[in-house]
């Protein structure tokens, strides 16, 4: 639909008069949806950005659930627009989003989380998200989506397999990036970081590949952070990142991802004296072994690969042991 200035203000008018027929204003909603929802359409909306996004907002909690989600569903394509993006960390819309979780006055968490999840993947939005700055609140909102992630994790049931807060997974990817957001889950007596470990487990995909990336973030900045000792000596979480690696997992090519984030995992612990000896006291050269095996994923292969060279060149196993790339020879 093609939609001028004249328009597009019109539609903006009837969005915001709660006084218009709802048939009206929901239509109006409607086609800004549907505006948002494709790369034309948000192309058209920039020129009004930021009076488009002060009218969907304004929107966020209307008593006409087909408004409120209507509007959430267009922030959450926008969303995904550097320019929309930017507008809405200038609008707090991170802080919106999250009073509103705590308050539960939405009832579509999931399009807020999904939002939210946009917004964290620049390192202003996730910055926002963790609060830095504010030293009494640091951290509070994660602590929040932590806890309704793992709730929610726990409540789940095939006959209602919707999940609204399943795409905390990969919000915690994006924060995990920052040190805040690892020191975090890594404070020493919390138990997040087995926590997190435990969603490997978890019936949806989505989930999975959150904890996974998120637990790689930790790995691979431990030294840095100083959380070696601390990822080391909890052995149910080391024994969690090998689990998928020992080839008998039955979801094949789609944890992919998922098994490649832990590979990397094992590998830079590897690469480390304390790593070696938290992994090998779980038997991690065997596991690596009869997984590789079983291997066909290319990334996983070369993160086993290298964890294994590292146990060989420090004289944890011997090269029979060890997993090797094939040859083919004529």
């Amino acid at each position: 639909m093609a939609v001028d200035d004249s328009d597009l203000a019109d539609l903006l008018a009837f969005v915001n008069d709660k006084k218009t027929k709802r048939e009206v204003r929901t239509q109006a909603v409607e086609i800004l949806e549907g505006l948002a929802g494709s790369a034309e359409g948000a192309h058209r909306l920039k020129s009004n950005c930021s009076a488009v996004l002060s009218t969907l907002l304004r929107c966020l909690c209307d008593e006409d659930q087909t408004v409120a989600r209507g509007v959430l569903s267009a922030c959450v394509n926008l969303s995904q627009d550097p320019t929309f993006t930017q507008q809405m960390l200038q609008m707090r819309v991170i802080s919106r989003a999250m009073d509103m979780l705590k308050e539960n006055n939405c009832q579509h968490p999931q399009l807020l989380v999904m939002l939210l999840n946009n917004l964290t993947t620049s390192e202003e939005g996730s910055s926002e998200l963790l609060q830095l700055g504010h030293d009494k609140l640091q951290g509070l909102n994660m602590a929040v989506l932590l806890k309704r992630f793992v709730v929610s994790g726990m409540m789940w049931d095939p006959a209602r397999p919707r999940d609204d807060y399943v795409h905390v997974g990969a919000i915690l990817t994006n924060v995990t990036r920052l040190r805040p957001a690892r020191a975090l889950l890594l404070q020493p007596g919390r138990g997040l970081l087995q926590v997190l470990a435990g969603q490997l487990k978890a019936p949806d995909l989505v989930r999975r590949q959150g904890a996974a990336c998120a637990l790689r973030n930790c790995c691979l900045a431990a030294e840095e952070d100083g959380a070696l000792d601390l990822i080391c000596s909890d052995e149910p979480t080391v024994r969690a990142l090998l689990d998928p690696l020992n080839g008998k997992s039955a979801r094949g090519a789609e944890d992919a991802g998922v098994r490649e984030a832990l590979a990397e995992c094992v590998m830079v612990l590897a690469g480390t004296e304390r790593g070696r000896k938290a992994l090998w006291a779980v038997k991690a050269p065997e596991i690596i072994k009869k997984g590789y095996e079983l291997e066909e994923h290319p990334g996983v292969c070369r993160a086993l690969e290298h964890a294994a060279a590292l146990f060989l060149e420090h004289g944890i196993v011997d090269s029979d042991n060890s997993p090797q790339a094939e040859v083919a020879t004529a």
